[in-house]
């Protein structure tokens, strides 16, 4: 029963790891304005147009950011419910 908490615990370990390595990569999101990563990544000369494509790239990296936090706040429950069960398993054990 020991050895089965231990792999619990080691699991959670490892969600709370992945958990982390997600929130890193949420972190580390570019906002580029849209037009610099075309094919032609000159900027448009027409302002307006110029701060469109920055507010474009500006949601979309709060959109990918946001997505990368959902998943590493899932993957912290996981860590979070193993680490539970490795702790009610030990204490039978």
């Amino acid at each position: 029963m020991k050895w089965v908490s231990v792999g619990t615990a080691l699991l959670g370990l490892g969600a709370g790891g992945l958990a982390a390595w997600y929130w890193y990569r949420a972190s580390n999101v570019s906002t580029a304005p849209i037009w610099a990563c075309g094919a032609n990544p000159f900027e448009p000369v027409d302002r307006e147009l110029a701060h469109m494509g920055e507010i474009a790239g500006l949601v979309e990296g709060a959109n990918e950011s946001a997505r990368l936090n959902k998943i590493a706040a899932q993957w912290t429950g996981v860590s979070i419910f193993l680490s539970a069960l490795s702790t009610v398993v030990g204490s039978f054990a």
